[in-house]
């Protein structure tokens, strides 16, 4: 895998496993400098329109990859649980060599100011259930699953490890507060999603 970093709008990109590395510059997503780890949400094919006989038209979100700008991010536990059996007069402990199922997940993500994270997040809730009318969604979950990486930066701000969660679907984005009475801070917004499984791996040299 490869270390370069993607860039926000990467529409040339087509497609393939995202790249990590460093940027030295602040997107409008919000890409910070001095993170110390980086998480980057790998869109469904339908989100930038390539499968348009499947998808409808979705010109409106260009993006391959969204990197969302979050406070902190606690990597869930990998259990396997394990069952007593009895062996001659004693009991032993075995492997169930079944995962823990995992919990949903909620971040809260820095709302840039063109609100392209908070409209891609949107727009991927939409392809379940179309928000205006409530209609049901026809596709499956190949459709709108996708994958979520949290690239881990060393001192240098280079990659050395990397969680991927697999099977990732939106779950929902949490309440927008508007305050008049704002000093113009910056607002973090909740985004909730399920996932089947996380896997790990050290970034490559």
């Amino acid at each position: 895998m490869s270390t370069e970093l993607p860039e926000c709008k990467d529409s040339n990109n087509n497609g393939g496993s995202p790249s990590y590395g460093v940027s030295s510059d602040v997107s409008s997503l919000n890409r910070l400098v001095d993170d110390n780890f980086l998480t980057i949400l790998n869109l469904p094919n339908c989100m930038g329109g390539y499968i348009k006989e499947v998808c409808g038209n979705a010109g409106d979100v260009s993006l391959k990859s969204l990197q969302l700008s979050i406070m902190n991010f606690d990597i869930p536990a990998i259990n396997i649980p394990t069952h007593n059996t009895k062996f001659l007069s004693a009991t032993r402990k075995e492997s169930s060599k079944s995962l823990d199922e995992y919990a949903d997940i909620t971040i809260s993500f820095k709302l840039d100011d063109k609100l392209i994270n908070y409209n891609t997040l949107y727009r991927w809730l939409n392809m379940l259930v179309d928000l205006e009318s409530g209609s049901m969604s026809n596709k499956t979950k190949i459709d709108y699953e996708t994958t979520y990486d949290v690239v881990l930066l060393d001192e240098y701000r280079k990659p050395v490890g990397i969680y991927k969660f697999h099977g990732v679907i939106p779950v929902g984005i949490g309440s927008i507060p508007l305050d008049y009475k704002s000093t113009g801070e910056s607002i973090f917004l909740d985004f909730t999603f399920a996932f089947d499984f996380l896997s790990f791996e050290l970034a490559p040299k």
